[in-house]
């Protein structure tokens, strides 16, 4: 029995919804559902009984849910005086950047958040921004920096809008459609379509079916990559197009080719994402200077 089976446990025995808990833990249904199954083949008891109408738990999944808040009610008390011990013995924020967008994007903030706060120690994660929620949720990261692309629901998490930034069309460099400053929606007829999809919780196929719908698009085909890493090989090698966020064109210029999309009104939001009662008190500081600093900017 491991504490991340139980925190999901709690979960599914308080909304008695293995959808609910999915989306409250940030993880797939299939993969919530995966660790239970596991917590009652370790015991040896049914925690659940489940139908097609409704789950209940069993007497065993009774005691163990009025056991598991009290474990967890431990630990999550334990953790957080340890951090606050930490935090002020050693001042420190954890950064999550997913990729070259969201870096390319808060980096001059960040240098010179830094230059004002030299006591201030940073890391930085990379990654899957699914998995970075996850972080922050259990409080292994302070902010999440991350495109508003693919992300799952973020209720109950603060969520801070830095900027907006309109979409337009990535293409290899000699692609034909590279010779145009701005393209017609209906040139993009036959074209294949690249979307970075990482996680079975987020809305990635909803997204792109939206951005068709936008667009009035009925002729195209798609593909999901696992990152946006591996949306941009395919569409260097030829093998697809994207919609992206305008802010990466000075990063890729001259490898890659960027046209506006006429009409299309496409926009994704650069969010800051942390938990609304974080136990670090520079997270606070460093929200404030970057909504600040973005604020002016876009301003």
């Amino acid at each position: 029995m491991t504490l991340k089976q139980l925190t999901y446990f709690r979960s599914v025995a308080d909304s008695l919804s293995f959808t609910k808990a999915s989306r409250e833990c940030f993880i797939s249904q299939t993969a919530i559902s995966r660790q239970i199954q596991a917590l009652e083949e370790e015991l040896g008891v049914p925690l659940f009984v489940r139908n097609t109408v409704r789950v209940r738990l069993t007497p065993a999944g009774e005691y163990l849910f009025r056991q598991s808040k009290k474990i967890l009610g431990l630990v999550e008390e334990t953790a957080i005086q340890t951090r606050k011990i930490d935090f002020e013995r050693n001042p420190h924020l954890s950064v999550g950047l997913p990729s070259l967008m969201e870096r390319q994007a808060v980096m001059t903030p960040l240098r010179r958040f830094r230059a004002a706060h030299t006591a201030i120690q940073f890391s930085f994660l990379h990654g899957v921004p699914h998995t970075m929620i996850n972080a922050v949720v259990e409080g292994q990261l302070d902010v999440l920096i991350s495109m508003s692309l693919d992300l799952p629901d973020l209720s109950g998490l603060r969520v801070q809008t830095l900027l907006s930034s309109p979409c337009v069309l990535m293409t290899a460099a000699d692609h034909p459609l590279a010779a145009l400053s701005c393209v017609q929606p209906h040139q993009l007829a036959g074209e294949t379509f690249a979307f970075a999809h990482a996680a079975g919780i987020a809305p990635t196929i909803e997204r792109s079916a939206d951005y068709y719908r936008q667009l009035h698009l009925s002729n195209v085909h798609t593909r999901y990559a696992e990152s946006l890493t591996d949306v941009l090989m395919l569409v260097e090698s030829g093998g697809a197009v994207a919609i992206v966020p305008s802010l990466v064109q000075d990063r890729l210029a001259g490898t890659l080719h960027f046209a506006q999309i006429e009409g299309s009104g496409l926009s994704a939001d650069l969010l800051a994402i942390a938990l609304p009662d974080s136990l670090n008190p520079d997270t606070d500081l460093f929200l404030t200077f970057l909504a600040d600093y973005f604020s002016v900017e876009g301003g």
